[in-house]
């Protein structure tokens, strides 16, 4: 239940959570962020369910899965879905598409 309507940087916000297996982000709302390197980079998480999150403003994703357990990742949209498959250092193992609805 994180207010996170005005936040800009979620640069490392999940970084090495290795007691995480799983986490509901469908509340957050990413509309103002422009930073999420290093999000969830060596994070145990196992499903990574971003369909909630907006890329629209990012510009810094930098490693943002470097190293990530997730084998399974679901964005927003098209758009969302291929910045989060570009970041740098991203699992071959992970891929995120548009959440089935």
């Amino acid at each position: 239940n994180f207010d996170t309507s005005n936040v800009t940087n979620m640069g490392a916000m999940f970084e090495i959570c290795s007691s995480l297996t799983e986490l509901n982000l469908s509340n957050f709302d990413t509309s103002k962020v422009t930073n999420m390197a290093y999000m969830f980079s060596k994070s145990k998480v196992k499903l990574l369910d971003l369909s909630s999150f907006d890329t629209s403003k990012v510009t810094y994703m930098s490693y943002m899965f470097q190293e990530a357990s997730a084998r399974t990742g679901y964005a927003r949209t098209t758009a969302d879905a291929n910045k989060f498959n570009r970041s740098e250092l991203k699992p071959a193992g992970l891929n995120f598409i548009v959440k089935p609805k």
